[in-house]
C-alpha cells in the first residue's frame, strides 16, 4: 500500500464516521479540502502537513493528523488526542489503523 492509498483510505474511513476534511495545513498556508482526493493532492504537495477535520457533533472543534509522505507506509506520524471525545475520533482512527495493519 502506498502513502497515497493510506491517506485516501484514512480520509474515506473518517468521513464514514462523520468527520469532514476541512483543510490541509502546511504552515503558514492552509488549503481548503473537501474530498479524499483533494487531501491526497495537498498532502503530496509538501514534505510535512496536517490534515484537519471537523465533526458536526462538536461544532468548530478541529481534529488533526500529521502526515509525512516521504515516510511511505508510515505516512501517519501523529494525531491530536482530545481530552473529551464525543465524536469518537480516537475510535475511528483505531479502527482505520487496525484495518491497514491487518
Amino acid at each position: 500500500m502506498t502513502w497515497k492509498e493510506i491517506v485516501k483510505r484514512m480520509t474515506e474511513r473518517l468521513m464514514e464516521k462523520g468527520f469532514t476534511p476541512v483543510y490541509v495545513d502546511y504552515d503558514p498556508d492552509m488549503v481548503r479540502v473537501r474530498t479524499p482526493d483533494e487531501v491526497v493532492e495537498e498532502v503530496g504537495a509538501v514534505d510535512f502537513s496536517r490534515a484537519v477535520f471537523r465533526h458536526p457533533d462538536t461544532g468548530s472543534k478541529t481534529y488533526w493528523i500529521t502526515l509525512i509522505p516521504a515516510n511511505g507506509i508510515d505516512v501517519i506520524c501523529d494525531w491530536g488526542v482530545p481530552n473529551s471525545d464525543p465524536a469518537g475520533w480516537n475510535d475511528a482512527l483505531d479502527l482505520f489503523l487496525d484495518e491497514v495493519q491487518a
